[in-house]
């Protein structure tokens, strides 16, 4: 597996801003949705905050104490609202995210052979 450097010198630099700053987002904006049936059966789209997302994933790294030096396992498929446990508690704290291999998050049963 190869590394993802995302601040590396070959990267395109982003048009957000002349300085080079991150463009600000509003807390209020989408920054997903989930779709769901719910006990209706019918589907339907829940937005979920950029500021949901934010204090989810500090309480994550806030219970479990997450720092550099840790690691998260990575299992819940990305397209799995769960997933966002995963992948940005682990960025957030600088802990090192782990994927789990794919045999073991794909087997009919559910769990590993």
């Amino acid at each position: 597996m190869s590394p993802v450097l995302l601040d590396a010198p070959d990267t395109e630099e982003s048009d957000d801003g002349d300085d080079g700053s991150a463009r600000v987002v509003d807390p209020a904006s989408a920054a997903y949705v989930i779709y769901t049936s719910g006990s209706t059966g019918r589907p339907k789209g829940v937005v979920v905050e950029h500021r949901q997302v934010v204090e989810f994933v500090l309480t994550i790294v806030g219970t479990f104490r997450l720092a550099p030096g840790d690691r998260v396992l990575q299992f819940a498929n990305p397209a799995f609202d769960v997933s966002v446990f995963d992948f940005f508690s682990a960025l957030t704290s600088g802990a090192a995210l782990v994927q789990a291999p794919v045999e073991c998050c794909t087997t009919s049963t559910g769990s590993p052979n």
